[in-house]
């Protein structure tokens, strides 16, 4: 019951953090408390626990209407990043072990966040086509 009290804890300081808008003055300072808050989750949770955290909470949270977005080229890129800036450290690389995004999202069994997004819209898109047909 404390772990799952725990878990619980750390899912609301890191949504509260990631809920931040983007462009308020802050954002650098809630990005380093952030990255803080994931080191110590990292160091003393397993592995799978984080896995199952991030594809059971943090995932659909972040993917809710991601079928209706519009998508530049730059936000995806900074999608990627901060999606590789979560993943990086629980696989255990840093920045300048020079890992690919693909080869670290193989080593933990995850699809990556862009992949998923585009899966959404092909779903959507087959739906509304559906409801044409009747």
């Amino acid at each position: 019951m404390t772990q799952v009290i725990f878990n619980m804890y750390l899912l609301c300081i890191i949504l509260s953090l990631l809920c931040d808008k983007c462009h308020n003055s802050k954002s650098l300072i809630s990005q380093e408390k952030l990255l803080k808050v994931l080191k110590t989750i990292f160091k003393k949770v397993r592995t799978e626990r984080v896995l199952k955290l991030y594809n059971t909470l943090i995932l659909p949270t972040f993917l809710y209407g991601s079928e209706n977005w519009t998508l530049t080229a730059s936000q995806r890129r900074r999608i990627e990043a901060v999606e590789m800036e979560l993943l990086r450290p629980l696989a255990g690389y840093t920045l300048y072990d020079h890992k690919t995004s693909n080869s670290i999202c193989k080593e933990l069994r995850i699809t990556s966040i862009l992949d998923k997004i585009d899966e959404y819209r092909k779903k959507r898109l087959l739906h509304i086509q559906r409801m044409a047909q009747t």
